[in-house]
């Protein structure tokens, strides 16, 4: 099991555990992949952190979190996550505390 970070269109974060990486927009609480996107990676360390979501959606869905440059002032659509990935590509567990001092 690994813990992601899972990012409400309302501005809360929340840990999230989960079992398998096939469908990481159900992560999300989408019911497909259309318009689910790589929206950014940032690297610190050996780490990357990828940011998941959607660039498109209805007036009144945008995401309300401000998050770290550069997509400080991108605007995104519904639930957002993030995964940790260590430099192999290997997906690692990543929870409120290590998110914090991330952000």
């Amino acid at each position: 099991m690994t813990t992601i970070i899972v990012i409400e269109k309302n501005g809360t974060v929340k840990e999230k555990t989960v079992k398998n990486m096939d469908k990481i927009y159900s992560f999300c609480n989408y019911r497909s992949d259309k318009n689910f996107l790589n929206l950014n990676t940032w690297k610190l360390e050996s780490y990357s952190y990828k940011l998941y979501g959607k660039k498109t959606g209805n007036s009144g869905s945008e995401n309300k979190f401000d998050l770290p440059p550069p997509v400080d002032s991108d605007l995104f659509f519904g639930n957002l996550c993030v995964i940790k990935y260590d430099k192999d590509n290997k997906v690692e567990s990543f929870d409120l505390d290590q998110w914090n001092k991330f952000y």
